[in-house]
């Protein structure tokens, strides 16, 4: 006999990730002996920092292998406060941070602790694609703000009035943002903060790259504005190579803000690994020292992609500030993103399409682009994969 019990019908507008599919066919390439080179994770292969690994193993051979604060281990919670008093014009205590299982959970305990069913919640995008489906579950509805070349990839303040109404509830933006590798300019973001608070609007700032940033330029942070009704969401992923280890952090300048994302918090997680809490802890006791040595490995590698891909007949992109990204606008090859990313999966290269990163592609959005990961590649495989696909290109173009 058939289940005939239905899924809720909040998944109703969930659909499958594109860039899910691909990794999945690339999987069974891989079992069948091809050979693949990976631009498609967002991952980072910079061996973790041996000051990351003590912290976590003085955590385990010190017995803190038992139930933690469910808001984060204090020490950590008052580190984080301590960052960021130090790199922006904030005076927090361990009181304005909540630690996480990654900064996705951090996202979602916002939506669902924010968002009531009808409330519009404005979405930059290309970015990276979950928030929207969970302000979905939240009963919400994502508006985009599609950013385009034009402003190269910032959002700007006249893009933000322009989708506000009475119905808005919040404001995400992703900067530096994943996929394009931009940044926006101080002159923005402080007018976006300005319109948020003018308007009552939650301002929720994705910077899980803030410090992934070259050729010596800076990138503003929302804390650096005092708004009251700012959260904003980070991660040891990025910046101190922890990906696999699932460390977030949401920080608010306002505590009673805080609040009602640690309410929905408590009943979606114990807590985030009290081990790598603690290696987390130890790393930012040497973040410089991690961070330079990291921007030193990825700005080599950006550079090299850079020079070598952007003579692909067809593939037009601009040189990167910040991420680990490539984001080539592909439509001079005659393919949009997906039929793109399928052929050069057949010649053993794994990109994302540009649709995996837009909740709704109806405003083009990423049809015509793709990302390009270099954080799991070496020099080797970057010029490798230049060649194949100039050779592959050129006979059809």
């Amino acid at each position: 006999m058939e289940n005939d019990i239905l899924p809720s019908k909040r998944l109703s507008g969930i659909k499958p990730s594109d860039m899910r599919k691909l990794f999945e066919i690339a999987k069974i390439y891989r079992a069948q002996g091809r050979e693949i080179i990976d631009f498609g994770l967002g991952d980072i292969n910079i061996p973790l920092s041996k000051h990351v690994i003590k912290g976590i193993n003085d955590a385990l051979n010190s017995g803190k292998n038992k139930y933690g604060s469910n808001a984060g281990e204090l020490p950590l919670r008052s580190k984080l406060a301590d960052i960021s008093n130090l790199y922006h014009d904030t005076r927090l205590t361990f009181e304005n941070v909540l630690v996480t299982c990654g900064s996705l959970e951090g996202l979602y305990d916002i939506a669902m602790a924010y968002i009531n069913p009808g409330d519009e919640v404005l979405i930059v995008e290309p970015e990276f694609p979950y928030f929207g489906y969970q302000v979905l579950l939240a009963g919400g509805i994502p508006i985009q703000i599609p950013l385009t070349k034009n402003t190269d990839f910032m959002v700007t303040p006249e893009m933000v009035l322009d989708k506000i109404t009475p119905k808005t509830k919040a404001l995400l933006i992703n900067y530096p943002n994943n996929p394009t590798g931009a940044i926006i300019e101080k002159k923005y973001f402080e007018k976006i903060v300005n319109i948020c608070e003018e308007h009552n609007i939650i301002l929720i700032s994705d910077e899980a790259y803030e410090k992934m940033v070259y050729d010596g330029l800076s990138h503003p942070s929302a804390l650096d504005y005092n708004y009251a009704n700012t959260l904003v969401v980070n991660s040891a992923s990025k910046s101190l190579c922890m990906t696999g280890l699932r460390v977030g952090y949401t920080i608010s300048n306002s505590i009673e803000l805080l609040k009602p994302v640690m309410q929905v918090h408590q009943y979606n997680t114990a807590h985030a690994s009290i081990n790598n809490q603690y290696g987390l802890l130890n790393g930012l006791n040497h973040y410089e020292e991690i961070i330079d040595n990291s921007l030193s490995v990825l700005q080599k590698r950006r550079d090299l992609i850079y020079d070598s891909w952007k003579n692909i007949p067809g593939v037009v992109f601009p040189k990167p500030n910040a991420t680990f990204y490539l984001y080539p606008n592909v439509k001079n090859t005659g393919m949009n993103s997906t039929k793109f990313c399928n052929f050069a999966l057949d010649h053993g290269i794994v990109i994302t399409p540009g649709t995996a990163f837009c909740f709704d592609n109806s405003n083009d959005g990423g049809n015509f682009h793709v990302r390009v990961a270099y954080g799991m590649v070496n020099e080797n495989e970057i010029i490798k994969a230049s060649e194949l696909l100039q050779d592959a290109l050129s006979s059809i173009i």
